[in-house]
């Protein structure tokens, strides 16, 4: 097989990850203006478990996505993919 790419190469010949690392970006960039928005609605009736939620599944969603393919990388080093 060929010899072991780095993960940035990795990330780059693999359309589906870069994708992932794309949709990454601008979730990031959602998220910091909806997070505020999230936070004003505190004020309101909006109960602090709510806003809790919105926010947990918000930033996990971002973590979730930009692991996937680091953790799918080691995973292939360890299973010797590449020799």
């Amino acid at each position: 097989m060929k010899n072991k790419p780095t993960f940035l190469k990795f990330v780059l010949n693999d359309k589906r990850h870069l994708v992932k690392y794309i949709i990454v970006l601008i979730a990031i960039i959602i998220s910091c203006f909806t997070t505020p928005i999230i936070i004003d609605s505190s004020q309101d009736d909006t109960s602090i478990f709510a806003i809790i939620i919105a926010l947990f599944t918000q930033y996990g969603f971002i973590i979730g996505l930009s692991l996937q393919p680091w953790l799918i990388y080691k995973k292939l080093i360890k299973m010797n993919y590449w020799k």
